[in-house]
């Protein structure tokens, strides 16, 4: 997760077989949702012999330092909020001896606010709410109007300003699952002489018609935020998550709700801090997709597990700033070795021909070499990166800016992976460095996001209206000249 800011709040925690046994303690979520509980008592509270082990005792420690669930209450945006940790274990734990004060410091996997799930409860949701950083920008979907009036001599003379809340959309998803994009405002109330606010905020909902584990619902939005970390032209990650459930309804005064369950938690992916995403220098915007969202959406579903690993190896390239411009070549490199592994499936011959071949060359290889050839021959059916390149270079060449013969291009590339995987003395002299290789850097990217495009369907001429949009990516098909 990504939060605007780090949670901090004090409570009283407990475990679930012993709800008797409450210590204050304060809980904190970092930015990147790492969850915390921070504890300080004495020792005389650590245990009560009538209840048996519970939340403090030193006995918790030595036989159980890993506890499935902790339950709490917190002050939590100025109301008290059940919340419940899950899968937690002891960082730091001073126990005393002879009495004193005790520190502790639990994490936990994951932070459930506003519900307090018993010791047997399954974590199910028919409802999945999430944001991100960006999600308004690249919708571009406002429903605020502005309107001037001037005078007869061009003097300003009064605005008004409407706002109409755009109209839910909703997609059908591949999974069963429909997928709304929602949006909430907030409108003036009461008088205020100098000020008028309206906001608007979007959200995306996951909708199930049965109860389904968190583990699933992360699942599906994994593969949504890297559908979007695409679009944006940037690593997204969560700002807010929050799941609803039928079975856990409150009482109004006027009618029943849903009990908003706000989950945390930090993913394998941790992103630095940065600026909101400028609609501007987006890859693809909503509009540019709007006409056949769900279509787009479906192909990113269907084809993601075949394609997992280039794009994991895209989204890596683009987490932190400190990588070294090597790393990020071969990265780069080997993101457009997997995609084009999985898209042509192609090798230099039949598959029972090569068989046949390298049949016939061990039985001609002396016994005691023939382990050694079949080892340097296991992979010769493979195309070579020259090959790959050279394939998924030819589509999209006419693209590139640039007058260079596209085969010495090619050779930069493949002289460049060579050298910083194996560096050569022979190659030194003869590969991109620096700059130049950023540039490359660049210009893999950018095949790369073209295939993409393709993957979800789009039309040569969405392409070329994207191409001619796109700053970004239009910059990355400038080809520089090599050493």
């Amino acid at each position: 997760m990504k939060l605007n800011k780090p949670i901090e709040c004090s409570g009283f925690f407990w475990l679930p077989n012993s709800p008797t046994h409450r210590l204050p303690g304060i809980l904190q979520i970092s930015e990147t949702g790492a969850v915390e509980l921070r504890m300080t008592y004495l020792s005389e509270r650590a245990r009560l012999p009538s209840e048996g082990i519970a939340l403090g005792d030193p006995a918790l420690n030595e036989t159980s330092p890993n506890f499935e669930r902790i339950i709490g209450i917190v002050k939590h945006d100025n109301t008290n909020k059940y919340i419940t940790l899950e899968e937690c274990f002891y960082m730091h734990n001073e126990v005393s001896f002879g009495g004193g004060i005790i520190h502790s410091i639990i994490y936990a996997n994951r932070a459930f606010i506003g519900i307090a799930y018993d010791e047997v409860d399954k974590i199910v949701f028919s409802e999945f709410r999430f944001s991100f950083s960006g999600l308004d920008e690249w919708l571009n979907l406002s429903g605020v109007i502005v309107n001037h009036a001037f005078g007869n001599k061009g003097e300003f003379s009064k605005v008004t300003v409407e706002y109409e809340q755009p109209n839910k959309l909703s997609y059908c998803l591949p999974n069963d699952m429909n997928m709304e994009i929602n949006f909430n405002s907030t409108i003036p109330t009461g008088f205020d002489a100098t000020k008028v606010q309206i906001t608007q905020k979007a959200h995306i909902s996951l909708i199930s018609n049965d109860l389904i584990p968190l583990s699933d619902f992360i699942v599906v939005c994994s593969i949504l935020r890297d559908f979007f970390s695409f679009c944006i032209g940037k690593s997204i990650d969560f700002d807010t998550l929050t799941g609803y459930s039928n079975e856990y309804i409150q009482k109004g005064r006027e009618r029943n709700y849903r009990i908003p369950v706000n989950i945390f938690y930090q993913g394998a992916r941790i992103l630095e801090s940065g600026e909101t995403p400028n609609r501007h220098s987006m890859l693809v915007s909503f509009q540019h997709v709007q006409d056949r969202f769900e279509d787009a959406i479906v192909r990113w579903f269907n084809e993601y597990t075949n394609y997992k690993p280039s794009f994991d190896l895209y989204f890596s390239s683009k987490v932190g700033t400190n990588q070294a411009i090597e790393s990020i070549f071969l990265s780069k490199v080997q993101c457009i070795e997997a995609l084009h592994r999985r898209k042509f499936a192609k090798t230099v011959m039949p598959h029972d021909d090569f068989q046949d071949m390298l049949s016939s060359i061990l039985n001609d290889v002396s016994e005691n070499r023939r382990e050694f050839v079949k080892s340097r021959l296991q992979y010769a059916n493979e195309p070579p990166l020259a090959k790959r390149l050279a394939e998924m270079y030819s589509k999209y060449w006419d693209r590139f800016y640039t007058t260079q013969d596209q085969k010495k291009f090619v050779r930069r590339i493949v002289d460049a992976r060579n050298y910083y995987t194996h560096f050569e003395n022979k190659l030194e002299g003869k590969i991109d460095k620096g700059v130049q290789l950023m540039y490359l850097c660049d210009n893999l990217e950018a095949l790369f996001e073209l295939y993409l495009l393709d993957i979800l369907g789009l039309s040569e001429e969405n392409i070329d209206q994207i191409l001619q949009d796109s700053n970004k990516i239009r910059q990355r098909l400038v080809v520089h000249s090599g050493k």
